[in-house]
């Protein structure tokens, strides 16, 4: 299983999202979905657990069974795990966060301004990227999933890049290692998909592992698109709407292959302005 392009016709599925988008929007509620140009797309449903919030200051605590999906004041999201407790603080332009628990970070890039995770045992610090912290008990650990992240623990000091983690036990010295499997140390999320500034392609990888698919893309200029998107806990054909509608292309299921065809990649900037149609619908029209 894996993201790849295809170059061979197939034949048309007999089932395309754009038709479907509106019923979707009508009972949309909670995340946000924008791409690179700075055009946003509407809304799609929550999860079954607590609502996804707005946290522009103050704390969230979660108990034994409970997640929640935040976004913060500056437009990064996180993903909070059970019985964690996340708490937002002022120091100066810097945009920090105290953790108790674990947490799974979308960061808003802002050159200007470094985000920081702080914990009883380590810190995590970053411009732009998407990343787990835990601190649990004596431990501390951060997995890099997209980009990089700075981390200390124990008086010594890592610039961690996608796919290794920085580990610190009662706070001795950090260690660092690769991790073959970045997905596997996230199962705990659940369905849930947090994209920052992320290319179509690589969202493509994350929905073909959340979901059991594969994905076939037809057009390889769609790959380089970024994609800002939180969903939890939608269904395979919500996320597929939205990100296929938010690139302009077409996208089909049909058993357990999507395909998506065309797209926005030669015009770069291109947002959402209501339903579109398939070159056939246009004929019968």
């Amino acid at each position: 299983m894996g993201w790849r392009t295809s170059s061979t016709s197939r034949p048309a599925p007999s089932r395309r999202f754009p038709r479907l988008l509106g019923e979707v929007l009508k009972a949309a509620a909670v995340a946000a979905v924008l791409v690179s140009g700075g055009y946003a797309l509407g809304q799609v449903l929550g999860g079954p657990e607590r609502p996804e919030s707005i946290l522009a200051g103050g704390e969230i605590v979660t108990g034994p069974q409970e997640m929640v999906t935040l976004t913060l004041g500056d437009g990064s999201s996180v993903r909070l795990g059970p019985q964690s407790e996340l708490r937002l603080s002022q120091d100066g332009k810097e945009r920090v966060v105290w953790l108790n628990g674990r947490a799974f970070f979308g960061v808003e890039a802002d050159a200007e301004r470094t985000f920081s995770v702080r914990t009883p045992y380590g810190e995590a610090a970053a411009l732009g990227t998407r990343f787990e912290v835990r601190s649990e008990d004596d431990a501390f650990r951060v997995l890099v999933v997209e980009g990089s992240v700075r981390v200390s623990a124990g008086e010594a000091e890592a610039e961690l890049s996608e796919g290794h983690m920085g580990e610190s036990s009662r706070g001795h010295r950090l260690s660092t290692r690769i991790v073959e499997d970045t997905f596997a140390q996230l199962d705990w999320m659940g369905t849930v998909l947090v994209f920052q500034a992320t290319p179509f392609g690589r969202a493509m990888q994350e929905v073909e592992r959340r979901y059991g698919v594969d994905v076939v893309v037809e057009d390889p200029a769609l790959a380089e698109i970024t994609v800002t998107a939180t969903f939890t806990d939608q269904d395979l054909e919500q996320v597929l709407l939205i990100l296929c509608e938010v690139v302009a292309a077409d996208c089909a299921l049909e058993g357990d292959v999507v395909e998506v065809r065309g797209g926005a990649a030669s015009s770069p900037g291109i947002g959402w302005d209501g339903p579109r149609h398939t070159k056939e619908e246009h004929q019968r029209e």
